[in-house]
């Protein structure tokens, strides 16, 4: 990695090198405003918006970030070009790193010139601290890229550049600086690796402490445990083994328990079927029964008028034989034939209370019986 470059653009002269570390490095490579406006127009074509390309040209390897036109959606400040001259590394990998120069160093160190032809020019503030953060931003990129294998190989080829005397002296003073810088690298990681080595020793140094207070507790855990607190644990564990086994008889009677709980909702279950079968069936037989019972009620009232009706006629036959003195044999005889035929009546109205009854006792059983079922239903 030879180089940072900060392109800005103005349709005249077109891009332009804003700042660069190290100073002069563009031209140093033979980069001119061509190689610029050629920078610049591969981003431009790419899109309109912030993007990444890498490209050759001159012999040079460009990785570039385009922040973008638009103002409001730029990386940024708009309509620039933030790029690194690379050596040997791979152009691919530099977007993150090159988008974040872009976001934190233009902000702070432009601003907006409006001119009379209404054009913005973002105009660079020029001072010595804006690159100073550049040279500090470009080897942090350094750090990143090279190995021990490429610091060696770079010290080779100036040890070679200065033996040919047919370097010119700008290149010779261009490699110093180079070199320069990656003394600087490897200066600060001497001193960062240092810085570590220091942390480290503290760090060890309180893990030192922590252990040894470490040991202190187990060796005061140690002696607890001897005497009285292992006579303690033995104690413990014998309620620990009394506190289990009775658990575990709890959950067999509990087991035997729910088994003997989904028994009995099976024979309620079925229980309950059979009440309401044998209410089913009851309803129907009290329907019959006071069918029954309504039917053998209108026989006796029947029977009833019939024997009214007999004691009238007799009455009536008996008060007539008197009026008209008929022959005591004849009434006689007339009083027996409807006697017989009351007692007959009588005898037949017996019988059908008799049934009455014996259909009302059924019933009164029958009606206990439901009632006891009832019972049994709103116990379960």
């Amino acid at each position: 990695m030879k180089g940072i470059v900060i392109l800005s653009y103005h349709k005249n002269p077109g891009a332009y090198v804003d700042c660069e570390f190290p100073k002069g490095i563009s031209s140093s490579v033979e980069l001119t405003s061509i190689e610029h406006n050629k920078i610049y127009t591969f981003n431009r074509m790419k899109e309109s918006g912030p993007n990444y390309v890498y490209i050759n040209t001159k012999n040079q390897q460009i990785a570039s970030f385009f922040t973008g036109l638009d103002p409001i959606i730029c990386t940024g400040v708009p309509n620039h070009c933030v790029y690194l001259i690379l050596d040997r590394e791979d152009p691919t990998k530099w977007e993150a790193e090159l988008k974040q120069i872009a976001l934190e160093l233009l902000p702070l160190y432009y601003s907006t010139n409006n001119t009379s032809d209404t054009d913005e020019i973002l105009v660079n503030l020029e001072n010595q601290e804006f690159f100073e953060h550049l040279q500090r931003k470009f080897l942090d990129l350094k750090k990143m890229e090279y190995s021990d294998h490429l610091v060696e190989k770079m010290i080779a080829e100036i040890d070679d550049d200065y033996s040919n005397p047919e370097k010119n002296q700008e290149s010779e003073q261009m490699d110093g600086k180079m070199a320069l810088m990656e003394l600087e690298v490897w200066r600060d990681r001497v001193e960062k690796l240092s810085q570590e080595k220091t942390d480290l020793t503290k760090e060890i140094e309180k893990l030192k402490i922590k252990i040894s207070e470490l040991e202190d507790k187990v060796q005061t855990a140690s002696e607890y445990a001897s005497g009285e607190s292992i006579e303690k644990v033995h104690k413990l564990s014998t309620h620990l083994e009394e506190a289990n086994q009775k658990a575990k008889r709890q959950l067999e009677e509990l087991t035997v328990q729910k088994k003997s709980i989904s028994q009995i909702e099976i024979n309620n279950k079925k229980l309950q079927e059979e009440c309401s079968s044998i209410r089913s069936e009851y309803e129907k037989y009290q329907k019959s029964t006071l069918s029954t019972i309504e039917a053998k009620n209108e026989e006796i009232r029947i029977l009833s008028q019939r024997i009214q009706k007999q004691d009238e006629k007799i009455s009536s036959l008996t008060q007539n034989d008197q009026n008209e003195s008929k022959h005591p044999f004849e009434v006689k005889n007339g009083n027996l034939a409807l006697e017989n035929e009351i007692k007959a009546l009588k005898y037949e109205l017996q019988i059908k209370k008799k049934e009455i009854i014996e259909t009302k006792k059924i019933n009164k059983v029958q009606e206990r019986e439901v009632l006891n079922l009832r019972e049994l239903l709103d116990l379960n």
